[in-house]
This record gives structure tokens, C-alpha cells and sequence, in this order.
């Protein structure tokens, strides 16, 4: 966060230095979730972005609606934000492994549901991670 806080350019894509009148330029048609990732990378470098944007977004607790808010958000990331797909292909040995680590945390998670229950949360994951790498792919 604090990587995110102190670029000057996070301000800019805020909105609050046009109303400082500090003139600070990001690249046009730039997302926060993006942004938060680049900047993160560029101060911190790939450890920080897999901790930080690639774990620590993991809430502690899931629920089926959460899992569906996220996926479409995921998605709709992916189909409209060119930069987002531009920055995955930039680095996308990291956003693989942040992707293994969380499949990684999914499978830990498994030992407190019944199988049955598990088998569809894998499932699920799987059909998701393929929709997603098939929307990054589609949409460049």
C-alpha cells in the first residue's frame, strides 16, 4: 500500500492533483487495480506484487457470492481494461505463480469441507482460472 500511496502519479489517477492543480500524467485509460499492481512492482519488485496483489487480496472467509462478485469483476477486468491485459502479458510469469500459490491456498482450504463439496470448489477454480486466462488472451 504504501508503494501505491507514495507515487505521486496514484494522486493524478485519484483525481485529487488536478484539484491541487499539480499536473502529474498516468497513462490514459489506466484502472486502480492495475496501477496498484505497477506500482507496487516497480518499488517492491515481484515478491512484493505476488504478496501483496496476489495473496493478500484473499479473504479470510469466502462465500459463493463472493466468489461470484470476484469472478465477474475478475472477467470484466480482463475484457475491459487494456492496460491490466497489456501489464499481465508484461509479467506473466508472476501472475502465474500468484495463481499456483493461491490454487495452492484453495487445496489447503479443502481439508474442511466434505470431498463432494471440495470437488465442485476445484472445479470451480479450474473452470474460473481457464475463463480468466482465456479473457486475457481473447481481449488483447
Amino acid at each position: 500500500m504504501i508503494c501505491m500511496t507514495f507515487n505521486i502519479n496514484t494522486w493524478s489517477l485519484l483525481g485529487v492533483t488536478q484539484i491541487l492543480g499539480y499536473n502529474a500524467k498516468i497513462q490514459v485509460g489506466m484502472d486502480a487495480i492495475t496501477w496498484m499492481g505497477m506500482t507496487v512492482w516497480e518499488i517492491g519488485g515481484p515478491t512484493a506484487f505476488v504478496l501483496f496483489t496476489g495473496l493478500s487480496i484473499l479473504p479470510s472467509e469466502l462465500t459463493l457470492g463472493d466468489c461470484i462478485i470476484r469472478g465477474v469483476a475478475a472477467f470484466y477486468l480482463r475484457m475491459r481494461s487494456r492496460s491490466f491485459r497489456q501489464w499481465v502479458e508484461k509479467i506473466e510469469s508472476a501472475h502465474i505463480l500468484t495463481w499456483g500459490l493461491r490454487g495452492i491456498l484453495l487445496v489447503a482450504a479443502l481439508r474442511m469441507v466434505p470431498a463432494e463439496t471440495g470437488i465442485v470448489i476445484v472445479l470451480g477454480g479450474v473452470a474460473l482460472t481457464a475463463i480468466l486466462h482465456w479473457a486475457e488472451k481473447f481481449f488483447n
